[in-house]
């Protein structure tokens, strides 16, 4: 198996669980927990590079420097969590 493959199929393992991401970051927001939040966020922020889906890696820069600003921080990380959950099916959906 060369590089690239390797590559490849790294990738669709960060697909098939990032889903179980997405599900941590709501159960974090629900259960008040924002410096869990957003540490998934950061995690998110140096992961979706790695494995090549940069635009998870610009949602989730934005949302670690906007939710702890917010006034209503949950309110905020469920809308950046949504375009999490978008750019994710949007990606599958390919």
């Amino acid at each position: 198996m060369n590089i690239n493959e390797i590559m490849e199929k790294l990738k669709v393992e960060y697909l098939d669980t990032f889903h179980f991401k997405v599900s941590e970051i709501r159960n974090k927001i629900r259960e008040k927990k924002q410096a869990e939040v957003i540490e998934i966020f950061h995690q998110i922020k140096g992961s979706g590079k790695t494995y090549g889906f940069s635009v998870f890696s610009e949602i989730a820069e934005k949302a670690e420097y906007e939710i702890p600003k917010a006034s209503q921080w949950y309110a905020a990380a469920t809308e950046y969590t949504n375009k999490l959950e978008e750019a994710y099916k949007a990606i599958i959906a390919q």
